[in-house]
């Protein structure tokens, strides 16, 4: 099945980069485990300021009611609970005050960028070596900051990945060659499911993004490469507390979601995928109904548009906007791996003109593609969006007048890109899954 398309997407956020000489791969590894080691030292002196101050220090009545609310807002109304969520915001704030005043430090989190060379080679695709090669990043406790797939999160407070913490850790690299590993996810397994905690298709390791305490905490992984894989190709297994929000006034989700973002050195930023925590094909109840979870899943996205350029891919994580459901997503075998049989389908673009050559002659711009529906699924309609200079998405209601006009025209001379279709498949009933940024 083809479908014309007629698009212009722009997208914008800064983006950090670093260089290096030319390196070996051992050469590589070797100083990022070297950083890691700093990083850890300096994660020991953050803990001795936050036990230091932590009793004299005070949130700002906001912060606290903005807790509380919408705690309450979601039926949490246990005082010690709340109590702690606010302890959680505390220790938050305090590293932010550390690295405040020791503002070097932060650099021992940022990995350092591959050659052009190794970008090009699959550097821990399967998360052995505590990380290299990857900056983590992770907020809680401000619903400002919780924009769903809609906006890109704009915070930094690095972070290190420990190892098979289930729990409390907001990063955790998940290995069975190390003490503590636990086969199945201990959340699903004290609900009667057994769904393993590292891909079944092969590898000692995977990462697990998010703690599970239920307190707005974002988490973001990302990586620099160089694309040169038509398809980027992952598994993920994504655990939520069953939300079931409303949407907000925006059309934006409350529910908890995961999403999948490219950044180019120039600065365009796109969401690639969004999976929000509702259900759907792809999640399963379990029996008690407080949990949704996907399984391992398999994910292919279409980069072809990158090919040969250098860019930071990221995967964030998110609780649910309100703040009293949280989320988890395990990722394995982002390189190295061909998926087959993507779970959300496989949407590819063929090359786009890069002179706008049909909108200056005052013709529509044709962006032609194929859509591949999910397993076990039935297309029922494709929806076009777009989005100017990094604004809201809006669906077209008649694309072929709105992308020949002048205006769009003088958008084109900056950039053509598209990437965004919400679509419909008919699984186990029918719903509506998209991708939004």
């Amino acid at each position: 099945m083809k479908k014309v398309l007629k698009l212009v997407l722009l997208c914008s956020l800064l983006l950090f980069s670093f260089s290096v000489s030319a390196q070996s791969l051992e050469e590589y590894l070797s100083a990022e485990s070297a950083r890691i080691a700093q990083a850890q030292t300096t994660e020991t002196s953050i803990r001795n300021f936050i036990t230091d101050t932590i009793a004299s220090y005070n949130l700002s009545q906001a912060t606290l009611d903005s807790i509380t609310t919408g705690l309450n807002s979601e039926g949490v109304v246990l005082q010690p609970l709340i109590d702690s969520i606010k302890a959680r915001r505390k220790r938050y704030n305090l590293r932010q005050v550390y690295f405040n005043q020791h503002p070097a430090n932060a650099n021992y989190y940022r990995p350092v960028a591959p050659s052009q060379t190794l970008m090009q080679t699959c550097i821990n695709g399967d998360f052995a070596g505590g990380g290299q090669n990857y900056l983590f990043n992770s907020f809680a406790n401000n619903a400002n900051a919780m924009n769903g797939c809609n906006t890109p999160l704009t915070f930094n407070n690095p972070v290190i990945a420990v190892t098979n913490d289930f729990v409390n850790a907001e990063v955790s690299i998940i290995s069975n060659q190390a003490p503590g590993f636990v086969q199945f996810d201990p959340t699903l397994a004290g609900a009667g499911v057994n769904v393993p905690t590292i891909s079944p298709n092969g590898g000692n390791s995977s990462i697990k993004l998010n703690d599970n305490t239920a307190d707005r905490s974002v988490t973001t992984m990302s990586r620099q490469l160089v694309i040169n894989n038509p398809l980027l190709e992952y598994e993920f297994s994504f655990i939520t507390e069953n939300p079931n929000h409303d949407p907000l006034t925006n059309g934006e989700t409350q529910n908890p979601f995961f999403k999948v973002s490219i950044t180019t050195v120039g600065g365009q930023r796109t969401t690639l995928r969004c999976i929000t925590g509702s259900p759907d094909c792809i999640f399963t109840e379990t029996t008690n109904h407080a949990y949704l979870f996907s399984r391992w899943q398999c994910d292919q996205i279409d980069v072809s548009s990158y090919i040969g350029q250098q860019v930071t891919i990221e995967f964030t994580i998110a609780d649910c906007y309100q703040g009293g459901h949280s989320a988890t997503v395990y990722i394995d075998n982002i390189c190295n791996f061909a998926c087959g049989n993507a779970a959300l389908g496989l949407l590819q673009i063929n090359p786009l003109s890069a002179d706008c050559t049909s909108l200056l002659n005052n013709n529509p711009y044709q962006i032609t593609g194929s859509f591949t529906p999910p397993p076990n699924s039935v297309l029922a309609n494709i929806t076009i969006t777009v989005s100017q200079n990094g604004g809201a998405f809006q669906q077209l209601n008649n694309p072929i007048e709105e992308v020949s006009s002048h205006r769009m025209r003088q958008h084109c001379q900056l950039q053509l890109a598209l990437l965004h279709i919400a679509n419909s498949v008919i699984c186990k009933r029918k719903f509506p899954f998209g991708l939004k940024e």
